[in-house]
């Protein structure tokens, strides 16, 4: 049914579903989301010093003006006054790869534009649910489909 179409992805196929919805939300009338990133520049420049010559060779270097204004451009949080449609966010408390300050902030822009956001944090790491939080996760996505999508 072309009229009921969700988007959902996990980190990186979030970074391609997002900025999708945002462009075409509709027919698309709800997204998910997991442990993704949703400002670049706040991202690497948060980004612990373990790991963080790996994400700039990755996403390239916010030191450079244009690169900042580049990654600027694309992050989600960006355009998040063009989301209107509802929004299922997943993020873990305890993600070192994601912090939470990232979801948290689009779920802030999102919601200030009277968008409706289910945001669920888990006591987990970064895509490291047990058996009974994958559980959870799953019935809350089936309630936020059925309310969203097949409503």
């Amino acid at each position: 049914d072309r009229n009921r179409v969700i988007l959902t992805g996990i980190r990186y196929g979030g970074d391609l579903r997002l900025p999708h919805a945002q462009e075409h939300g509709v027919p698309t009338r709800c997204a998910s989301e997991l442990f993704r990133v949703s400002d670049f520049v706040a991202f690497l420049d948060g980004t612990e010093p373990s790991r963080r010559r790996d994400r700039l060779a990755e996403y390239g270097d916010p030191a450079d003006p244009a690169m900042r204004a580049f990654l600027k451009s694309i992050s989600p949080l960006t355009h998040a006054a063009k989301l209107k449609i509802p929004l299922f966010i997943v993020q873990g408390a305890k993600d070192t790869r994601v912090p939470q300050d990232q979801p948290e902030a689009m779920v802030r822009a999102v919601r200030a534009n009277g968008t409706p956001v289910w945001y669920v944090v888990y006591d987990a790491g970064h895509e490291e649910l047990t058996q009974a939080t994958n559980d959870f996760n799953q019935y809350a996505w089936v309630l936020f489909v059925q309310k969203y999508l097949l409503n």
